[in-house]
């Protein structure tokens, strides 16, 4: 496995000490040795890489094996769904119990009895598939029963736009996930991987993923109430580093913990000879050791306080003591570590900066002013009165406090030599709250030299309004309108291999140009995507893939300001999403492929799932009917074109790096080249003799219809080389992962 893996330039010199932007007022085993030569003519079933390595060395093969078994894109995907699932239930039920006195826990109780009802459940279909093997061994699991309804099908339509409820989208990909352990043992047992054969696999398997589900879940749960994760437990560390993979929790997803945590289940043996396994509890000690537990609901009273206090001042008041007050709870959940957060002088020099800075907005009068003029900057569009708004004077407040928090988040990426002066840091922050005061607060409170032209009197405003002050993202108040060309649709290329024009098609627009908007989020921390498909929904059900990051380009090109793009101010700049409505239809995403590495073999293969969209496949379909052969294959090379190249090379990347490839600069690139390439010749090649199978396909009922393409190597040399043989080609009625 692998971890899932600006400056403002400004010194004190640069504003005088009152200054405010407010008006007043490892290394690869060697490839391809040669095998030993038998002394009799008896051949072997077993691959000969085993031949000569000693039993440890079996134990490190056999683990990289079980992770690449176990990488699975559906389990990833239903856990994000129990992820965004519970966020829903968990702010809904905050708005439900917030009048209430200990509102926060009342809600944090409720999420956390529908989690345990989960965690009992996928308990209680582990028992009841044990009892129903017991007694039985894996050689009884033939291919077939490994695939049946069992262990949930190896395979199911992925439907995006009707997803499947949290819950039983998490069942099935977890009995897929017995399945794949069940192939793993299988194959480890051939190879003479003693050490799993002691015991009775089986009952081993049932137990190790049982046992995995619970730390699964409060990690789930952890992430929702907004704490920093719980550190992984020994065993799965050792196994981590057997791996070569990093271990640092913030970097590793909830799925690829339970593949640690399972795999350290399974190899206990192997990596706890001192006996200390079973004595382990499921998470030792404070992660990091940090002074303040991070916990979202901290956060957000101490923002609601916060902004209350400054409301509530006396004009012109410098707000230093509430600063103070305010960052200790800001810092540790904007990855403000240890060092930082324990310097008191730190803490005092950003306190005293932001208090000068913010000065001239503080008091009761000031704060209403600042409320009016937001509530007149695009309110109404984004789902709340105006009117009532600006009779609110903590809607003004919350701005600054707002501001004031991306000024601190920027502090989590300034080096030591700038925390360590005292002048460089006062004016770093300075122009960090400079920046964040122009996109929260309106132009006419700024003065003319920092207003953002291009925002064309947008601020971003903390949502949803109707959990305050309970906050989990914030919204650009203007909806920016689009006028899309053939030509731009085309251009605007996305990170999972989609263009713009691509979404459009699967929408059913085909006309141009089109009209539409634009509508644009940022999370603030502790929010998932399932709050803005709870609360942006404008009386229409919102669903996941309707939002996607917005990188700077495509920033530059739909908004035309890079600015409004993620990253584009720097490090540590917050999680930026969008959402397209063109000619009246809402865009979805939709990855167009899946992918493969296996290792598991002498000779490596690599699955290619590509994708093709409901659109396009009736396009296909009425080409096909036509006998428009070339069409089609013209269809199919818009789809999987440069941009599906570039984001396949970045999933190799991924791929490569956690099973310790070291693949030569720029090789992925050319692999992921020669993949698509090789695809979309195989598929023009086959077209003829399989054109009534992709008609039958493209015509089922099922959503889409997928290329499935299967290339081997000869060996990791061949890989490296990106030197597969001739693909296979099969269709499938659908849409599916690898």
């Amino acid at each position: 496995m692998e971890t899932v893996h600006g400056t403002y330039g400004m010194t004190s010199e640069s504003y005088p000490p009152a200054f405010t932007p407010l008006v007043e007022p490892n290394q690869l085993l060697e490839a391809g040795t040669e095998p030993l030569q038998p002394e009799s003519p008896m051949t072997s079933p077993f691959a000969e890489s085993f031949a000569t390595l000693t039993e440890e060395e079996w134990e490190g093969q056999a683990l990289e094996d079980l992770a690449s078994e176990m990488e699975d894109e559906q389990f990833s995907a239903a856990v994000d769904s129990l992820v965004n699932e519970a966020a829903r239930r968990h702010l809904n039920a905050m708005s439900g119990w917030r009048e209430a006195e200990g509102g926060s826990a009342l809600a944090q109780s409720d999420v956390e009895q529908w989690m345990e009802s989960i965690v009992s459940e996928a308990e209680y279909m582990i028992d009841e598939l044990e009892r129903e093997h017991d007694g039985q061994s894996l050689e009884w699991f033939s291919e077939l029963e490994l695939e049946n309804e069992l262990f949930g099908a190896a395979e199911y339509e992925d439907n995006a736009g009707n997803p499947l409820d949290s819950q039983e989208l998490f069942f099935k990909a977890l009995r897929r996930k017995f399945k794949k352990v069940v192939s793993f043992a299988k194959k480890a047992i051939k190879k003479g991987v003693k050490f799993i054969g002691n015991l009775n696999p089986l009952k081993r398997i049932f137990a190790a993923i049982k046992k995995a589900v619970r730390p699964l879940l409060k990690r789930v749960l952890r992430r929702v109430l907004g704490k920093l994760p719980p550190p992984l437990r020994a065993v799965a560390v050792r196994v981590a580093k057997r791996l070569g993979i990093k271990t640092e929790v913030s970097e590793l997803t909830e799925a690829e913990a339970f593949d640690l945590d399972v795999a350290g289940e399974l190899f206990a043996p192997a990596f706890n000879t001192e006996g200390d396994f079973e004595h382990e509890s499921e998470y030792e000690g404070a992660p990091g050791g940090d002074a303040y537990e991070a916990d979202v609901a901290t956060l957000d009273r101490a923002r609601d306080r916060l902004a209350h206090q400054l409301a509530e001042m006396e004009s012109g008041q410098t707000p230093l003591a509430e600063m103070e007050q305010f960052l200790p709870a800001v810092m540790p959940l904007l990855k403000i570590g240890v060092k930082i957060v324990g310097r008191k002088r730190v803490v005092g020099v950003v306190a005293k900066a932001l208090s000068v800075v913010m000065a001239p907005l503080v008091g009761s009068q000031a704060a209403k002013l600042l409320s009016r003029y937001i509530a007149d900057s695009g309110l109404k569009l984004i789902g709340f009165e105006a009117e009532s708004a600006a009779n609110d004077p903590t809607l003004g407040t919350s701005a600054l406090v707002a501001a004031a928090e991306a000024a601190v988040a920027h502090v989590a990426t300034l080096d030591e030599s700038v925390l360590d002066d005292d002048r460089l840091l006062e004016g770093e922050v300075q122009a960090a709250f400079a920046e964040a005061a122009a996109q929260h607060i309106p132009a006419a409170l700024l003065r003319p030299e920092f207003v953002d032209p291009s925002a064309e009197g947008g601020v971003w405003v903390s949502m949803p309004r109707a959990t305050a002050p309970v906050f989990r993202y914030k919204k650009f108040s203007r909806v920016i309108p689009l006028r899309v060309h053939k030509s731009l649709a085309q251009s605007v290329r996305f990170t999972n291999g989609e263009t713009l024009e691509s979404r459009m098609l699967e929408a059913g627009v085909e006309e141009w140009p089109a009209e539409g908007e634009l509508e644009l989020y940022e999370f603030l921390p502790g929010g998932e995507v399932g709050h803005l498909t709870e609360y942006e929904s404008d009386g229409e059900a919102s669903t996941v893939d309707e939002f996607d990051d917005f990188s700077e380009e495509v920033a530059g090109m739909l908004a035309r300001n890079r600015r409004l793009g993620s990253n584009a101010r720097g490090r540590g700049s917050p999680r930026r999403v969008f959402r397209i409505k063109v000619a009246g239809k809402r865009l979805r995403k939709r990855s167009p492929f899946s992918v493969r590495l296996d290792l598991t073999s002498p000779r490596p293969e690599i699955r290619l799932l590509l994708r093709v969209g409901e659109g396009n496949a009736h396009r296909m379909a009425r080409m096909l009917d036509a006998r428009q052969l070339t069409e089609v294959v013209k269809v199919a090379r818009s789809v999987f074109g440069e941009t599906l190249t570039d984001a396949l090379a970045a999933r190799l990347v991924h791929m490569t790096k956690r099973r310790q490839i070291m693949m030569p600069e720029g090789s992925t690139k050319k692999l992921a080249g020669i993949l698509v390439s090789g695809a979309m010749t195989a598929f023009s090649k086959q077209l003829p003799g399989m054109a009534s199978t992709l008609s039958a396909a493209a015509k089922d009922a099922a959503s889409g219809v997928t290329l499935m393409v299967t290339f081997r190597f000869a060996d990791k040399a061949a890989l490296i080389a990106a030197s597969p043989a001739e693909p296979t080609l099969s269709i499938k009625a659908g849409y599916h992962r690898a």
